[in-house]
């Protein structure tokens, strides 16, 4: 068994030069790429950095996105989404601390989320602005208060990393809405320290 196995290496490999020219550049090409594989997991987060550096935010690093609920005539309801756009997690200091101006000329930031009802409609209501508990498990804390029956203020206190939470903002004022990207038809303004 031994001598035939021998004789059809023999056979196969006869003239190749099968060592020199194809096997040890196979076995250092094979170590190579081991080895730059295994250099690239134990310094990920180096190579990352290095390539695409993390910043501290220099914008407002919340982010908020409105979008109506579709309905037929009804009291219009809407869905605010509250994104933290950096990979840290940020609490109601580092908010309150990214707030204040660098400068003089800077003007003051406030890290609270104004949630009213826009000004053309002052019979219209904001009746109950609620955070939606099981999508936002574990992924920050929010104070919502209600500063008059069209003013209501979010005051994020604690929000992780590239997370987004969800709050229904329900309201007194009916009309149509079509689809949730027809936010033109929202009866409020939100205002925050990224608002234009």
């Amino acid at each position: 068994m031994a001598s035939t196995r021998s004789r059809i290496r023999e056979t196969l490999l006869t003239g190749w030069e099968f060592k020199d020219k194809i096997l040890r550049p196979v076995i250092v090409n094979l170590l190579s790429a081991s080895l730059l594989f295994v250099v690239a997991i134990v310094f990920k987060d180096r190579i990352l950095e290095f390539f695409h550096p993390r910043h501290e935010a220099t914008e407002w690093p919340i982010y908020c996105v409105v979008e109506p609920e579709p309905s037929a005539e009804a009291p219009v309801v809407a869905d605010l989404f509250v994104m933290n756009l950096m990979a840290r997690k940020y609490s109601e200091g580092d908010l309150n601390e990214l707030a204040k101006p660098k400068s003089e000329n800077e003007p003051k930031l406030s890290p609270l989320i104004d949630i009213e009802m826009k000004p053309n409609l002052p019979e219209a209501e904001i009746t109950e602005v609620k955070g939606d508990d099981e999508f936002n498990r574990e992924k920050g804390r929010v104070a919502v208060t209600k500063v008059s029956p069209q003013h209501w203020q979010l005051r994020i206190e604690e929000i992780r990393e590239n997370k987004i939470l969800r709050f229904v903002i329900r309201t007194t004022e009916s009309r149509p809405v079509n689809s949730r990207a027809n936010s033109g038809t929202l009866p409020i303004a939100i205002t925050y320290a990224r608002s234009p």
